[in-house]
């Protein structure tokens, strides 16, 4: 071997702990009551308890309830015929609720990241803030528990329009226009 060869296959060696490095974990499911089903690409997982999330996941739960803890910070709970998609982008993490229920609440011990909810008709900063999320692909419910959101109304073609301080305690409705 020349050293030629030698600095190729140096070379090559040095990028295989990139390949073999596992994802980034966004959280992990803590809480999962029955079927939760975990889609990547065309397979259909079950996630069980224990089950860690990353960037690019969909979810989806059946007629059962399921928990995800440290997602930027925050704890989520999905309700009962919910579907998701989680995706990480930089330090913001995006979680496009298709439909279904979320709770969202913040982990006081967790370091909290920036966190969007997006639906079809709604755009979410949730920043150490807790409230409740229903959507149905048409409509979007939300009730601020506690803290602050700034909501982003979305038309038919997903263009954002006006935007909205939602306060503690308070209830917005968006339908899709």
């Amino acid at each position: 071997m020349n050293k030629l060869s030698i600095s190729i296959l140096l070379a090559g060696l040095l990028q295989i702990p990139d390949l073999l490095a596992a994802p980034t974990s966004l959280g992990v499911f803590t809480l999962t009551e029955e079927k939760l089903h975990l889609i990547l690409g065309a397979a259909v997982y079950q996630a069980p308890m224990g089950t860690r999330v990353q960037t690019k996941d969909f979810i989806q739960s059946d007629g059962s309830c399921a928990q995800i803890d440290e997602l930027a910070g925050m704890r989520v709970a999905l309700g009962p015929h919910t579907q998701v998609y989680l995706e990480r982008n930089g330090d913001t993490t995006r979680i496009s609720l298709l439909k279904g229920w979320l709770k969202i609440q913040p982990m006081q011990t967790v370091r909290t990241d920036n966190l969007t909810v997006n639906t079809a008709t709604l755009g979410l900063d949730i920043n150490q803030s807790a409230s409740v999320i229903h959507a149905d692909g048409t409509d979007t419910e939300v009730f601020l528990e506690a803290g602050t959101q700034t909501l982003t109304e979305r038309d038919r073609g997903g263009h954002e329009g006006r935007k909205i301080t939602l306060n503690q305690e308070e209830i917005r409705a968006a339908r899709r226009r």
